[in-house]
């Protein structure tokens, strides 16, 4: 788990119930798609978003 992902759940602390909740392998989708990102905007902008998915109770 990226520490900044994790902080960014951390924040909003239903995103870190709903992440908890998820299989292993959707939990690996969200942070494979985090660590890929090359820019440090793009990976912000990833965490926010699955942050905000996670929020409304959506997986993907």
């Amino acid at each position: 788990m990226p520490a900044d992902f994790a902080a960014a759940m951390e924040e909003r602390v239903p995103a870190r119930q709903f992440f908890d909740g998820l299989s292993n392998s959707v939990q690996r989708y969200h942070v494979d798609t985090i660590n890929a990102a090359k820019s440090p905007e793009t990976r912000r902008r990833r965490i926010d978003k699955a942050v905000a998915l996670f929020v409304t109770g959506k997986q993907r």
